[in-house]
């Protein structure tokens, strides 16, 4: 939801403020679509439809769209059509390839179709079709066990980190990879 035409920098203090004050007046938009909703946390933007066909689904979610288009452009705002993402949840054993893709045409952008991809990544977590989170497991084990091939190398040394810095290191670098999102996915076995 990049601001039309200025924007600010990357990673300003004033983006979440801005972000409130526009995104308060979008979130209740989506009231006259039945079973659908709008997640936004700063600038990533979520919608929701729930439904019990695939048809019903994106009826719903183009219908969102355009309204929550809709009304960001009455605020000024634009949305960037490219970082357009879909993903069908479902309880069908169905070829999750075969899942619909949906139309979109932002009104000062080309229209584009957006296809369903196997995983989303939404606020750091991966999210598969079956929610089985197997991918953000797989992604973040990886990636503590990059972290600690750096953590060997820094204590592989005569003058390297002692035991306890090691530990230390451990405890606050690879830890917080490790357990990202852990009461989204972890499910207790």
């Amino acid at each position: 939801m990049p601001i039309a035409g200025i924007g600010i920098p990357q990673g300003s203090p004033l983006a979440p403020v801005l972000s409130i004050i526009y995104t308060f007046n979008v979130l209740p938009c989506l009231t006259n679509i039945p079973n659908s909703d709008l997640k936004a946390y700063i600038d990533d933007v979520l919608l929701l439809a729930v439904s019990h066909s695939l048809e019903s689904n994106i009826d719903r979610l183009t219908r969102a769209f355009n309204t929550v288009v809709n009304c960001l452009e009455a605020l000024g705002l634009d949305i960037d059509a490219d970082k357009t993402e879909l993903i069908h949840f479902t309880r069908s054993r169905s070829n999750p390839a075969l899942n619909p893709l949906i139309n979109i045409s932002p009104p000062n952008a080309l229209a584009c179709t957006v296809r369903p991809s196997p995983v989303m990544r939404w606020l750091g977590v991966f999210f598969d079709h079956k929610l089985s989170f197997k991918k953000h497991v797989e992604t973040m084990a990886t990636r503590a066990l990059s972290t600690i091939s750096g953590l060997r190398i820094l204590a592989n040394s005569i003058r390297g980190l002692s035991v306890l810095n090691a530990r230390l290191l451990y405890k606050t670098v690879v830890l917080p990879i490790l357990t990202l999102a852990s009461p989204v996915w972890f499910t207790g076995i």
